[in-house]
């Protein structure tokens, strides 16, 4: 008697290959996040902060969604203080909008960790097996 492989549903599938398309924007995203820190390069990295944000809030809960909204107005107004002070050729720009970037960044790189879409922490027990 020969075995029949189980298709997964469509639905299944489908949602299969949402989450890995969403997880391959993300990666695209971070690597922009990588070359904007290292140009530094302050438009670009709030631009694709911004795209990170929009790309995780379909996976955060109702608490963490409302909060980095919260965020996210606070770092676009950050922003555009840095923007105001290169349009008007200030001599120093304030370190806080810059800083609040990088911040940021770390909060939505701790929410992706947080929802299981990243590499696993050393305190993951899938740690535990490589270390043998």
């Amino acid at each position: 008697m020969a075995w029949a492989k189980e298709r997964a549903s469509e639905e299944e599938q489908t949602e299969f290959n949402s989450a890995i398309a969403t997880l391959r924007r993300i990666d695209e995203i971070k690597k922009g996040l990588i070359i904007a820190t290292i140009k530094g390069d302050v438009p670009m990295k709030f631009n694709f902060l911004k795209a990170y944000f929009l790309e995780l809030v379909s996976v955060m809960d109702n608490k963490d969604d409302k909060e980095q909204r919260k965020r996210f107005h606070e770092v676009r107004k950050q922003y555009q203080i840095f923007e105001d002070a290169k349009r008007t050729g200030a001599s120093v720009i304030p370190r806080g909008a810059v800083d609040s970037l990088e911040d940021w960044e770390i909060e939505l790189k701790n929410i992706e960790q947080k929802y299981g879409m990243n590499m696993p922490k050393k305190s993951d027990p899938r740690y535990a097996l490589a270390s043998r």
